[in-house]
């Protein structure tokens, strides 16, 4: 790359027009330019491969958008539309074996309310497999006791879910929404006030169960575990709800969500 080049912000080049319409810019071809701005994304940025792929792919809809329309350049516009996105290898999706799930759902103390709460919180969701924003947007109306024992939420895609909770979730469940009558609000999971918990405020509450787990499981200390990872893993039993009674005597056997 050309040294004179280097001193000219990379990211401007995605704000100015002569560089969207495929012309040159500063006297350097574009194609350097291009290059220039996605290894800039990458090394001074630190953005993973992923962005700099999304970016590549919002540059070439704007130069598509632009071709028609600037045929003198078409030669270059092609080129740049011919760069391919970045290979890089696909992360290993974390998951909590029986073991560890076991270990964080025993770490909220269950002495205090927000021990009681976060006990519950982690129960379904591992169990379920639910969403942040699902649970998030849980309220006291979405669960449902007694034969058929479910939880209900909208999920991606404003689909409407219901999803079966076993015998040992329905009594944590039971228990917890009895401590939870003397709050206001109606979110299933909430603050101090009756306020809905937010997905920075789940994240922080794991994390405090999770050094606490760690003590008595290492294993996890090798894990990156957020609440999504939670999702990545549940009881299979829960699939077919005629088997749910037989998970609360059997061992647990994880598969893959569905």
């Amino acid at each position: 790359m050309s040294e004179g080049f280097a001193t000219v912000p990379a990211m401007r080049f995605l704000h100015t027009s002569d560089w969207h319409l495929g012309r040159s810019l500063h006297r350097f071809d574009l194609r350097e330019a291009q290059a220039a701005f996605l290894d800039h994304l990458e090394q001074a940025r630190s953005n993973s491969v992923s962005t700099r792929n999304a970016r590549l792919t919002a540059i070439r809809a704007v130069l598509s958008h632009a071709q028609p329309s600037y045929p003198e350049n078409a030669a270059t516009i092609t080129r740049i539309l011919a760069v391919p996105p970045k290979r890089h290898p696909k992360p290993i999706l974390e998951f909590l074996s029986a073991a560890e799930a076991d270990a964080l759902l025993a770490a909220p103390a269950r002495t205090t309310w927000t021990g009681i709460r976060d006990h519950a919180l982690l129960a379904l969701d591992i169990q379920t497999g639910l969403r942040v924003s699902e649970l998030c947007s849980l309220t006291t109306a979405s669960i449902r006791f007694g034969t058929g024992a479910h939880v209900t939420c909208t999920g991606k895609g404003r689909r409407h879910r219901a999803t079966p909770i076993t015998a040992a979730t329905t009594a944590i469940m039971t228990a917890y929404l009895d401590q939870r009558i003397t709050k206001p609000g109606d979110a299933l999971f909430c603050g101090p006030r009756g306020q809905q918990l937010s997905r920075d405020a789940l994240e922080h509450r794991l994390a405090l169960h999770l050094a606490t787990a760690t003590a008595r499981c290492p294993s996890l200390a090798d894990k990156n575990v957020t609440m999504h990872t939670l999702r990545h893993y549940v009881d299979g039993l829960v699939m077919w709800p005629e088997a749910a009674s037989a998970l609360v005597a059997e061992p647990r056997v994880l598969v893959p969500a569905t």
